[in-house]
Parts: C-alpha cells; sequence; structure tokens
C-alpha cells in the first residue's frame, strides 16, 4: 500500500537520505490518529503464531523428543496478555533474532509474534518481529534495492504501524551477512538443533554429519549479495534510530552478559524481571536455532568490500551516539565467522 504525504505526494518521491524523509516519518510515528486507528484494528493472535517458546515446545513435542529446555519448565510458560501495547522487535537476518526472542520469552512469560504475522493480528504478544524491508528480503538473495520504491512505503509504513517503538537488535555485519547467507543457501536454521528435531533425528546428531560448503562464501554471488545487503544493515538501524523510540541492544552484549541485557530490555518494555524467571535462565540452554557451523578459513571479505562494510559500521556508530545510544562496541567485532 501506498504511503501518501504532503497533500498526495508519495513517500517514495522523496529521498530516505535526505532529512525530509526522517521528519516526515517521524510526524507519522507520533500521529495519535494514526495509533489509535491502529490500535481500533488489532486483534487477538492466533496461539501458533503468538510464541516462540510454545513453538518450539510443539515442533520438539510433536516428534517425541523431550523439550529443549528440561529446567524450571512450569516456569518457562509463556502466554498473551491483550493490554499490551505493540511493540517491534527489529533486526537485520542473521542477527540472533529468535535467541534473543526465547530470552524475552523466557525472562517476561509473554509470547512475541512471528514476523509473517498478518497486519493487525498480533494482539496479545509482547513484540512483533520484523526484519523491515519487503518480503523480497526474505525470499531472494539480492532482492530489490533497499531505496526501491516499493521497500521505501514498507519501510515508512512499518514506523507508522508501530509508532517508532519497540526493541533494535544490532549485530556485527561481517557476521551477520555470513549468517544471514547461510540462511538462503543452506536453509533457515540449518544444522542447529531445532531443525534436527523437527526432522525427527536425534538432536546434534545430524549436525555434524552434514558438512555445509564453505566454498560459496567465496564466491561473486555472495560479494554482490553482501555490498547491498550492508546498506540494508545500515538502514534496519538508521531509520529505526533517528524515527523511533528505541532501546537498542547490541549481540556481542548479550553474549557477555545475557541476564543483565535481558533485564535492560524487560525494563524498556515497562516489565518487572522475575528473579525465578531469571534465576532458571541461568541454567537453562536456549541454543535451539544455533548452528553447528564450519568455521571459515579466512575473512570472505575482500579489502575493498570489507572497507565498504567498515564505513558502514562507523556511520552507524556516529548514528547512534548522535541519538543517545550506545555506540558500536568496536573492540568485539570482527571479520571471521
Amino acid at each position: 500500500t501506498e504511503v501518501k504525504v504532503n497533500g498526495g505526494e508519495a513517500i517514495d518521491k522523496l529521498e530516505t537520505g535526505d532529512n525530509s524523509w526522517y521528519r516526515i516519518a517521524r510526524l507519522a510515528v507520533n500521529d495519535n490518529r494514526i495509533a489509535e486507528q491502529n490500535k481500533k484494528k488489532r486483534k487477538v493472535a492466533t496461539e501458533n503464531l503468538s510464541s516462540l517458546v510454545n513453538w518450539v515446545k510443539r515442533k520438539t513435542d510433536s516428534h517425541g523428543n523431550s523439550p529443549p529446555n528440561k529446567t524450571c519448565l512450569e516456569t518457562f510458560q509463556t502466554f498473551t496478555d491483550p493490554s499490551l501495547p505493540r511493540n517491534v522487535f527489529v533486526a537485520y537476518p542473521g542477527s540472533g533474532n529468535s535467541w534473543i526472542r526465547m530470552l524475552i520469552e523466557f525472562g517476561s512469560g509473554l509470547g512475541t509474534c512471528f514476523g509473517f504475522t498478518e497486519r493487525h493480528e498480533d494482539g496479545g504478544c509482547l513484540l512483533t518481529f520484523f526484519h523491515h524491508f519487503e518480503t523480497d528480503f526474505q525470499h531472494s538473495l539480492v532482492g530489490l534495492e533497499a531505496d526501491s520504491p516499493s521497500n521505501i512505503n514498507h519501510r515508512f509504513a512499518n514506523l507508522a504501524y508501530f509508532n517508532g517503538r519497540g526493541i533494535l537488535l544490532i549485530r556485527n555485519p561481517f557476521q551477520a551477512l555470513v549468517s544471514y547467507y547461510r540462511h538462503r543457501v543452506l536453509g533457515f536454521h540449518s544444522q542447529a538443533d531445532i531443525t534436527a528435531n523437527q526432522r525427527g533425528e536425534n538432536i546434534g546428531a545430524s549436525a555434524n554429519q552434514r558438512r555445509e560448503n564453505i566454498g560459496v562464501f567465496y564466491t561473486p554471488e555472495f560479494e554482490e549479495f553482501a555490498y547491498k545487503h550492508v546498506k540494508k544493515w545500515r538502514l534496519v538501524v538508521e531509520d529505526w534510530v533517528k524515527t523511533g523510540d528505541v532501546h537498542v541492544v547490541h549481540f556481542e552484549n548479550v553474549l557477555d552478559d545475557k541476564i543483565g541485557e535481558l533485564e535492560k530490555m524487560l525494563s524498556f518494555l515497562n516489565l518487572k524481571p522475575a528473579k525465578d524467571r531469571l534465576d532458571c535462565l541461568l541454567q537453562a540452554d536456549v541454543n535451539n536455532f544455533k548452528r553447528k557451523s564450519s568455521k571459515l578459513v579466512h575473512s570472505p571479505y575482500s579489502a575493498k568490500l570489507a572497507r565498504t562494510i567498515q564505513a558502514s559500521i562507523e556511520t552507524v556508530d556516529r548514528v547512534l551516539v548522535r541519538y543517545g545510544h550506545t555506540g558500536i562496541p568496536h573492540h568485539k567485532y570482527g571479520q571471521n565467522s
């Protein structure tokens, strides 16, 4: 659906690099009329879309395997709450999205909606997961340009739909690009316990038997993908930081202190952390979506491509700091995956 501004001018006629695009996006985000209209349209989410934790349990139980989290099973039930406001969980693909969502659900007891939930059918969910770009972003290795008219409209509509509020997850693009390329070439969550479990295999057994071809990362196809997608990685951050009210989470910081970072996320969502849940989470295995992938022998990025990616990292760092967020944890970034 084309978004119109200025008495009928299409938003895609504006350059997103121009401050005017972000200025108009901020007006839409803060327009109470849009917020009220969206609130009235909201419907309660269906059970199969309203909780990642419950989805994982159904997948594992359906094949006769024990649930992946054997500690504190009663505590780790998730529910919906129709009184919850709509908040986004947004990130570039391959950023550890499923893992962070699992942590949030375990820590809060509230479900998060899947990204392919129909518009307005996410009622009761604590967060609704999106990658922010048009659907081609997930179904094509390269897809539309980040600033194509379709993507510009889609990005603008997302910001307005969520009133610009939610959690923004950022991961080192050198790592995220490789992770997402693995998604696209080998299948989503390939070589992870959850996919083995869905096929009825012994968890962890088949991952060692299947070997990926790491040569796919040293090809012209991967280079083209990385050049185009690093811009999308950057714009996911820029759009939400410049326009909305977001809590920024750095994936690398969660690796170092998952409980501390989770407490900050829950605080942003106006939730008080439950000590019993956090204690159980310290003992739980929540790595169902983590791949057992082969290490790349050396960086898949040419010197020129690496400079392009590094420039995007520096741009994002400046934007984060300018808008009052913690900058990029440079000392935790590297090129190899």
